[in-house]
């Protein structure tokens, strides 16, 4: 199939799917067309898509591959994201138009809701070490506009409460003005 133009997509989306900004669901409201020409009829009703691997939502639309998320932005706006489609919440599966966003790749990457690390149980930013003694303790290493703050912690819940004291402390200042 030849590419299709943005109007050409919505016009198409608009006729198979409704998108709920509110449940962020997309349901398929029209009978899918088969590679032989043959009507499906079995998702007409039903929320669309299935979730993939890595957690986002997929729904095939004539032939290819959408995610719900990309599809969603189509359906409310008119046209494709321009860029990213970021999930604000970091929620993969969670498309309602108040956690969408276009953004650009830099953005959407500093917007990771990563929890744990390459060791699975410790947070990032804390690793385990030992001394020369053998003495285990908690290295806490937080970075943010090229200012680095590192301390050391003898139990895990010091550690913990130590990184989001330097998390709590880098946020931005409040952006409202008061007039005197």
């Amino acid at each position: 199939m030849s590419r299709m133009s943005e109007s050409e997509a919505y016009k198409l989306a608009k006729g198979l799917f409704s998108y709920d900004p509110e449940t962020g669901i997309i349901t398929r409201i029209a009978p899918s067309v088969k590679s032989n020409g043959r009507l499906d009829n079995r998702g007409v009703g039903k929320p669309a898509g299935t979730v993939r691997v890595d957690g986002y939502l997929q729904t095939s639309f004539y032939g290819k591959m959408f995610l719900n998320h990309r599809l969603a932005w189509l359906l409310q706006t008119g046209s494709w994201p321009k860029k990213e489609i970021d999930h604000i919440n970091g929620i993969k599966s969670d498309n309602r138009w108040c956690n969408l966003r276009d953004v650009s790749p830099m953005v959407n990457m500093a917007n990771l809701h990563r929890k744990w690390g390459r060791s699975r149980h410790l947070p990032i930013g804390i690793s385990e070490r030992k001394d020369q003694r053998g003495r285990r303790f908690f290295q806490v290493n937080f970075t943010r506009n090229y200012v680095r703050k590192m301390s050391t912690r003898p139990t895990l819940d010091e550690a913990i409460k130590l990184l989001q004291r330097f998390r709590d402390e880098s946020k931005p200042f409040s952006t409202t003005t008061v007039d005197y």
